[in-house]
């Protein structure tokens, strides 16, 4: 099926799981048209978009599980493994200072909590750690969210 992830075409709570797996960070690439690329701040607004999007469609006691890509703006300035418009972007990935507000805020406020233990919103491994995996000089870790829907 061919959608638009902003505006998904099901009904309010038809999904026990939904899942997108390393998808939302390719919001903004229209079929890798280096010309559509959006700035970050209309990426952040429709990334919230997206993620409010796939909590609308789970069920209560349903479970939503993402993954994406995110970084450290500090240490990451540029990206060139897709190439883009400008030499300072980074496309793919979100700030590490932007995870929360888009993804666990945007889910919190549809009545969604963790499922199992909290997630550790500790991201210095991937900038300090001796054993932190480096592709190709990038700053940049992949990130779970597992949280479940507990309306009452």
């Amino acid at each position: 099926m061919y959608g638009d992830m902003r505006h998904l075409p099901f009904e309010n709570e038809s999904f026990d799981l939904v899942m997108r797996i390393s998808s939302i960070e390719h919001l903004h690439q229209q079929i890798f048209d280096e010309r559509q690329i959006k700035n970050y701040n209309t990426f952040i607004r429709d990334s919230k978009r997206s993620v409010e999007e796939l909590g609308r469609v789970v069920k209560n006691g349903g479970i939503i599980y993402i993954t994406s890509d995110l970084y450290d703006p500090n240490l990451q300035k540029t990206d060139r493994w897709w190439k883009s418009l400008q030499d300072d972007v980074v496309v793919g990935a979100y700030k590490f200072e932007d995870f929360s507000s888009t993804f666990i805020d945007s889910l919190r406020k549809q009545g969604f909590v963790f499922s199992g233990k909290d997630l550790d919103l500790d991201f210095s491994l991937v900038i300090n750690g001796e054993n932190r995996s480096n592709f190709r000089g990038r700053y940049i870790t992949t990130f779970y969210l597992l949280m479940s829907r507990c309306r009452n």
